[in-house]
């Protein structure tokens, strides 16, 4: 009996929207509340804002990740509307029952960073591709 390939499609998350929003909101309030100056106050406020915009595109991108696939070799991303890629996990990802943190390496050499969070795709692939990165992520060495 053969190891079957499995597919993961991937959806936007409402829990990783929340997290982010959640943490901006926080560090608003700190801003303004902190008692400094109203000029470094509209500094902070401004960084925070440019922050928040660079972290939405950011997100952009890798919501163009539409799916992940794998096997017994490899492991695989596909972009909306392109074919799919086969990329290699770093070292520095992390994974939780209810979230994955994944440092992605293309053969082009990019390096991506895809959240993943359990709602962003089907509970029963989103288990599989846990329990399938925790074994490759234990049985060989990750790429630096």
């Amino acid at each position: 009996m053969g190891f079957r390939p499995e597919q993961l499609n991937l959806r936007p998350s409402l829990q990783l929207r929340c997290l982010l929003g959640g943490l901006y909101l926080a560090a608003i309030a700190a801003v303004l509340l902190s008692g400094t100056p109203p000029l470094l106050q509209l500094l902070l406020l401004a960084m925070l804002m440019a922050a928040r915009y660079r972290s939405d595109r950011q997100l952009g991108r890798q919501r163009g990740i539409a799916g992940l696939r794998w096997d017994q070799e490899q492991l695989a991303i596909r972009f909306a509307g392109t074919g799919w890629q086969p990329v290699e996990i770093g070292r520095h990802s992390r994974l939780f029952s209810f979230a994955l943190l994944l440092e992605l390496h293309t053969a082009d050499g990019r390096r991506l960073w895809l959240p993943l969070f359990a709602d962003a795709a089907e509970a029963e692939g989103f288990r599989r591709l846990l329990v399938e990165l925790r074994y490759r992520m234990s049985s060989s060495p990750p790429q630096s």
